[in-house]
């Protein structure tokens, strides 16, 4: 579930690494993380409304949490695998939005495919 995934990262990117609390369930980076796969899933996943709620939820917690914070320091650097390296909360927002973008091509392209 390509959403899952986008609101663990968002999670992380938005609020973890800006020191505040995770705003999803405590699951949610085992099925959702980078490398995870449903297929891996023990027990059952969470229901796709839900995964939609949480991920429509966050851009107004990232308003209010954030407005205002754009150029403090993360808590840590991060680097992404092809070497970019971000330790502002504000580039960790402009990322997620490339990385959200990059996901909705290949829900585009899934459903591309779906269809015949």
């Amino acid at each position: 579930m390509e959403s899952g995934h986008i609101a663990v990262v968002q999670d992380r990117f938005a609020f973890l690494l800006a020191g505040l609390p995770s705003g999803l369930p405590e699951q949610y980076p085992k099925w959702f993380a980078n490398g995870t796969s449903p297929l891996d899933w023990t027990g059952k996943g969470p229901e796709f409304e839900e995964v939609c709620r949480l991920v429509g939820e966050q851009p107004s917690e990232i308003r209010r949490l954030l407005t205002g914070r754009l150029n403090e320091p993360s808590i840590q650097p991060f680097t992404t695998s092809s070497g970019f390296t971000m330790d502002r909360i504000g580039s960790f927002l402009s990322f997620s939005l490339y990385h959200e973008g990059m996901h909705f091509g290949i829900i585009k392209q899934f459903k591309k495919i779906i269809k015949g």
